[in-house]
């Protein structure tokens, strides 16, 4: 009768040891993933100090699995000469666990940009944005900042032109630098089928263009006939939406247009 006891006591004492070590089991924590900000973006600094002043950042970045973001902008100014047409500048920053994206410049003729924005969860979106400028003839400037995506990738969607349904895929490249009104230059071609009615054209190559805000605006053909245009805007700020009008100036569809919606693929 006492083996069942001694049993019945290892047990016990086996709970004990079990429910004593508890700490030995360890919780990993969980890894950091930042949102990706790899792509083409532009920044609108508009100061608070030194109104109606707006300075223009924008360009391509990248992003390291550990939040770390680089890229070299373009930068421009609208009021005053203390930024030139056509710097760039290196931008070298970090995203954090909450999602707010710190980017500081290298010195630009003394000055040193820092700006701040919080990002969606997807990248997509920012808000809350500020900056700041140390040194040079913009010292103690500071603002608010607006930050979106500039157009970049394959856009794609269908147009009516005289009854017939015309495909269009846009391939946007990256832009250029930003000029003293905000204004990022594009360049772009684009390929068409189903277009019988209009002579056949297939693809086009951009005559000119630039993207200021949402607003989109292009040429394609520059020399060819016919030459295709589009005016209109991204839908918000990723940029992910263009809708406007696409028109035709000759060849047999000359003087027609008709309204798109392009997606990026």
């Amino acid at each position: 009768m006492k083996k069942p006891a001694f049993i019945l006591l290892g047990c016990f004492g086996l709970l004990a040891l079990v429910s004593c070590g508890g700490s030995s089991t360890k919780t990993n924590p969980v890894a950091f993933a930042p949102a990706s900000l790899t792509g083409n973006f532009s920044f609108t600094a508009t100061s608070q100090k030194l109104s109606p002043n707006q300075i223009f950042i924008g360009g391509a970045l990248q992003t390291d699995a550990n939040g770390h973001i680089s890229g070299t902008l373009g930068v421009s100014n609208s009021t005053s000469n203390c930024i030139a047409l056509g710097t760039t500048a290196a931008f070298t920053g970090s995203i954090n666990p909450q999602n707010l994206l710190t980017l500081t410049s290298a010195p630009i003729n003394g000055q040193v940009i820092t700006f701040t924005t919080t990002m969606s969860a997807d990248g997509n979106f920012f808000s809350q944005g500020t900056y700041s400028i140390a040194g040079g003839c913009l010292t103690g400037d500071q603002g608010g900042l607006n930050a979106q995506h500039l157009l970049t990738g394959v856009y794609s969607g269908s147009v009516l032109i005289g009854g017939n349904p015309i495909n269009v895929s846009l391939t946007v490249n990256p832009p250029g630098n930003p000029d003293a009104t905000g204004a990022f230059p594009l360049n772009a071609g684009a390929a068409f089928t189903n277009t019988t009615a209009c002579g056949g054209f297939t693809g086009l190559a951009t005559e000119g263009g630039a993207q200021t805000g949402l607003t989109v605006a292009f040429t394609l053909g520059a020399g060819a006939n016919p030459v295709v245009t589009f005016g209109g805007s991204a839908i918000d700020g990723s940029a992910t939406l263009l809708i406007g009008t696409l028109g035709i100036s000759g060849g047999a569809c000359n003087g027609m247009s008709g309204q798109i919606t392009m997606r990026k693929a």
